[in-house]
C-alpha cells in the first residue's frame, strides 16, 4: 500500500471512532463535525458516494437540541452538499473550520 493511502486509512479509522464515541456520548455537534471531517477524508481519496452515504448518516443523526439554529443549518446545508456531491474539499474544509469556530465560540460564552 502506497504511504498517502496508509495515512488516509489511518486517519479514516481514526474519525470514524472519534465519530463514534461523540455518538455514543449524545455529542451531536462534535460527532457532525467529525463526520464532516470523515467525509472530506472519503472525498480527499476520491470515494464520494461513500462521503455521500456518510453526509446522509450524518443528516440522519443531527437533531441535536443545544445547537444554534445558524450553526444547524450550516451544518445541514453542508451535509446535504456533501450528499449530493455538490461542495468542493476546499469549501467543505472552509465549512468545517467555520463550524469548529462557532463551536469555540458558544464555549466561551
Amino acid at each position: 500500500m502506497h504511504a498517502s493511502q496508509h495515512q488516509w486509512k489511518r486517519a479514516e479509522r481514526f474519525l470514524a471512532q472519534v465519530r463514534e464515541g461523540f455518538l455514543a456520548r449524545g455529542l451531536a455537534y462534535d460527532a457532525s463535525l467529525a463526520s464532516l471531517d470523515l467525509a472530506l477524508v472519503y472525498l480527499e481519496q476520491n470515494r464520494p458516494l461513500r462521503a455521500a452515504a456518510l453526509a446522509n448518516e450524518m443528516l440522519s443523526v443531527f437533531a441535536a437540541k443545544e445547537i444554534p439554529r445558524e450553526v444547524s443549518a450550516t451544518m445541514i446545508l453542508a451535509g446535504r452538499a456533501v450528499a449530493k456531491m455538490a461542495l468542493s474539499t476546499q469549501s467543505l474544509r472552509q465549512t468545517i473550520a467555520e463550524l469548529g469556530d462557532a463551536r469555540d465560540r458558544k464555549a466561551s460564552i
